[in-house]
């Protein structure tokens, strides 16, 4: 058995909803964009930090803080080009 990207997971995962169920709340432009840019770039995102760190895991971890850190920024524009 040959040895599974653990990436390989989130390219066709569901974005899931950190939503209360039957909250009133709706998704912003800016959360519907961040949430395509992650699902295109996670995981060539974990791929990249694997060969750095050299532990999927640790690649898994620190690109999710990285997501995070992005997604604070991302509603400001001051990470989306003109």
């Amino acid at each position: 058995m040959g040895a599974e990207d653990p990436a390989e997971r989130y390219r066709e995962s569901k974005p899931r909803s950190d939503r209360a169920v039957g909250s009133t709340e709706t998704t912003t432009t800016a959360e519907l964009e961040f949430s395509a840019f992650f699902r295109e770039q996670f995981p060539l995102s974990v791929r990249t930090i694997f060969l750095i760190v050299h532990d999927w895991e640790g690649a898994q971890d620190l690109a999710q803080y990285a997501f995070i850190e992005c997604f604070s920024r991302w509603n400001h524009g001051t990470l989306k080009s003109a």
